[in-house]
């Protein structure tokens, strides 16, 4: 389906790393190659990226977790970094910057709003993209720009056709099962309830624009078969 951005070893690297330039800011540039230094450094494989290469010395291309779908999905180019996490990363800087008090702490900053978090529940959530019927990419509303930005969110109890299957048939309905969640969810407010964890480690939720159930809207309108997590159904 898709790729999922690795959390929390990562949040390592991005708050212990490099020791910045005393006079000044790192500049864009740098701090975009520093998220992809530290995603790709807790990457627990050999091919994070396509322009890596493998044990054998061949370069890891469509074979890497860049390229693949679910699972790990490290950033490779600066195009990666989001404008949020940019943001996040010279926060972070600036906070380092910052000049010491009369015991030597630094002077605190006002920490952004943490996302409203009720039994793994989030409102407000930002839409980033539509994946396919029954998968978004999805920004929370919170400040750690690992664990709160750039999420994959699995649509919980339902599954939709392979927008990559062989079968131009299958093919053309996944097109228009995208095409429907796009409709449903764009220019709406997006909350995700009872969020959990599927088997490649993305975010499984249920998930409400201007609170109606995406899972539902998808079965009502023959978009989509129910699914469990299991042997995926097949879809006619």
């Amino acid at each position: 389906m898709i790729r999922f951005l690795f959390p929390f070893l990562f949040l390592l690297f991005i708050t212990g790393g490099t020791a910045l330039a005393q006079e000044g800011l790192p500049s864009d540039d740098v701090l975009k190659q520093q998220l992809i230094d530290a995603s790709i450094q807790t990457y627990p494989g050999r091919c994070p990226c396509p322009y890596h290469t493998d044990r054998a010395g061949r370069r890891c291309g469509k074979r890497s977790a860049y390229s693949r779908a679910g699972g790990y999905a490290p950033l490779c180019y600066p195009a990666d970094v989001t404008p949020q996490m940019l943001a996040q990363a010279k926060q972070k800087a600036a906070a380092q910057l910052e000049p010491k008090g009369p015991e030597g702490d630094k002077t605190p900053m006002a920490r952004p709003e943490e996302p409203s978090n009720n039994n793994n529940s989030f409102t407000a959530v930002t839409l980033l993209k539509v994946i396919d019927g029954d998968t978004l990419k999805v920004s929370l509303p919170c400040e750690n720009t690992v664990l709160c930005q750039n999420m994959s969110v699995r649509v919980r109890g339902v599954d939709t056709p392979e927008l990559h299957s062989k079968n131009p048939q299958e093919r053309q309905k996944a097109q228009a099962a995208k095409t429907f969640t796009v409709q449903f969810t764009q220019g709406k407010t997006l909350n995700l309830m009872g969020c959990g964890r599927d088997k490649y480690f993305r975010l499984l939720c249920d998930v409400k624009a201007n609170g109606q159930d995406l899972a539902s809207a998808l079965l009502t309108a023959g978009q989509a078969a129910p699914y469990d997590g299991g042997t995926k159904p097949q879809l006619h």
